[in-house]
């Protein structure tokens, strides 16, 4: 169970007896597909080749879970080009002239789905290719377009997530912002597919006290900070010790005077235990506070967090 070479081996046993009075189905195919998918080292491009021989088959053909296994087998690879293949791949199932296959005597419609859409996004979430944010954000209007006209394609939370992930770890110029225009968007459809979590909430705020557009994004990251905070967003999810910690990290770089007073405010109304983390990140923020009317107070803060935690 799980070896792709034993289950090959058995397909093209059944295929080559024709004294056995059992013949393969595209379940068959399928159960290959996965048990290719599941391996790595080049185990997509053995799926991939499975794929092909399906499409040549005298009396069968691929369903869209032979085409979604192997996307997720190219997702699942991590190899270089992978993303460029999946994508390819997707893009063939689009473009095919035709949308039905026949399984089983059964008409069966052979058209991307929303697995199919995340996986490809997956793959590119695994991608360095510097473009890969780009490609993802292209896909995920493809998915909103095919949305409009007919709903077996719908972005959901993986898709936006995903889209999330790429963004932010790309280092672009525009990465922070992009996922701050992701996330309101999410904040905007208002419905429980699309609901953002906790961890979506978190990447933002990564993105942005990372961001080299300070001391404008860590505003941005109090903003959102703030919006969880209040009792009136009854549907964000409330702040954890990461976000905490991320916000605290973007306030060392924003040119507010009062930040070592605010961060200081922050650690005292956490409703979450602090970590080492925590301290760390307002004795930062501490130590690049400028302008302010009392340096000693500053001081004064850094030396009570020190304190606090040493007494932890």
């Amino acid at each position: 169970r799980g070896d792709p070479e034993r289950a090959e081996m058995l397909l093209k046993w059944i295929e080559t007896h024709d004294d056995n009075n059992i013949l393969p189905d595209i379940i068959s195919y399928n159960t290959v597909l996965q048990a290719w998918a599941k391996k790595s080292n080049g185990s997509a491009s053995r799926a991939h080749e499975i794929l092909n021989q399906l499409q040549k088959h005298p009396s069968l053909r691929p369903n869209t879970i032979s085409y979604n296994t192997v996307l997720t087998a190219y997702a699942k690879s991590r190899q270089p080009g992978a993303a460029e293949q999946a994508e390819a791949l997707l893009f063939q199932m689009l473009d095919s002239t035709t949308n039905s296959t026949i399984n089983n005597n059964n008409m069966t419609t052979v058209k991307p789905d929303t697995i199919s859409f995340n996986a490809v996004l997956d793959a590119w979430a695994c991608s360095t290719h510097r473009d890969a944010p780009y490609r993802a954000d292209h896909l995920v209007r493809q998915m909103e377009e095919l949305y409009r006209k007919n709903a077996h394609v719908r972005p959901d939370v993986i898709t936006y997530s995903t889209l999330l992930h790429v963004w932010a770890k790309s280092g672009h110029v525009e990465s922070a912002s992009r996922a701050e225009q992701i996330l309101a968007h999410m904040e905007a459809a208002g419905t429980s597919s699309c609901q953002p979590d906790i961890v979506m909430y978190n990447t933002v705020l990564h993105a942005l006290a990372k961001s080299g557009d300070q001391p404008a994004s860590a505003k941005k990251a109090e903003e959102i900070f703030s919006r969880m905070q209040s009792t009136k967003n009854g549907l964000l999810p409330k702040p954890d010790v990461i976000t905490y910690n991320t916000v605290l990290q973007a306030l060392a770089k924003t040119d507010d005077p009062g930040a070592a007073k605010l961060a200081e405010s922050i650690l005292q109304n956490m409703v979450v235990k602090p970590d080492a983390r925590t301290y760390t990140a307002v004795i930062h923020v501490c130590a690049n506070t400028r302008g302010g009317s009392n340096p000693n107070e500053t001081l004064g803060i850094a030396f009570r967090v020190f304190e606090t935690q040493r007494l932890s």
